[in-house]
């Protein structure tokens, strides 16, 4: 069945029609609303459109992006509302460090560190000396064993400066010689 070119047109317009009006996003009045003060990186606003909340992140001259939930997008300025006066607190980031106390479970006085990098065996240890602190501990042998000696000079400079290390020494003979590094902790 052949159709002539102004049927196709008419199909077409339907079709445009039928896509209009099943579309989830009812075209609501603009109301000539004006924003009471220009935005600012925080404020709480209304996607008048869709009806959704957000946030805003930054403004630029003539769009804005606003995070709602978890999408971020630009929105036009005349599509927002201000929803409260007061600027959100944004969280800044800050430095807490939590220390979990396991009571059922006892520190040991030793802490084993061979074969791993630097950086691993340096948390472990200080792991070690913290669950140590916590359980009234005041010696730790740590076991880095001798190979290149690059563990052992790094984790003795690392306890140089840490808070909670009295003094430090290379093990002596029956210790573990240079392969350990025995700690006292304050």
């Amino acid at each position: 069945m052949k159709l002539s070119k102004s049927e196709k047109n008419k199909l077409k317009a339907d079709i445009r029609n039928m896509e209009d009006s099943a579309d989830p996003i009812d075209k609501r009045s603009n109301e000539d609303y004006v924003l009471p003060r220009p935005l600012i990186k925080g404020d709480r606003v209304l996607i008048f459109d869709i009806d959704k909340e957000g946030t805003v992140l930054e403004v630029n001259k003539d769009n804005v992006l606003v995070q709602a939930g978890i999408i971020k997008t630009r929105v036009k300025i005349s599509n927002l509302r201000l929803l409260k006066q007061e600027k959100v607190k944004v969280p800044k980031r800050s430095t807490v460090r939590t220390v979990r106390r396991d009571t059922k479970q006892g520190a040991s006085t030793e802490v084993d560190v061979r074969g791993q990098n630097v950086l691993d065996a340096i948390l472990d240890v200080d792991r070690a000396i913290d669950s140590a602190v916590l359980q009234g501990l005041h010696i730790l042998t740590i076991i880095h064993g001798k190979g290149t000696g690059t563990l052992r000079k790094e984790i003795q400079k690392h306890l140089k400066t840490h808070r909670s290390i009295r003094t430090f020494r290379t093990g002596i003979y029956g210790e573990g010689e240079d392969g350990v590094t025995v700690a006292e902790l304050k």
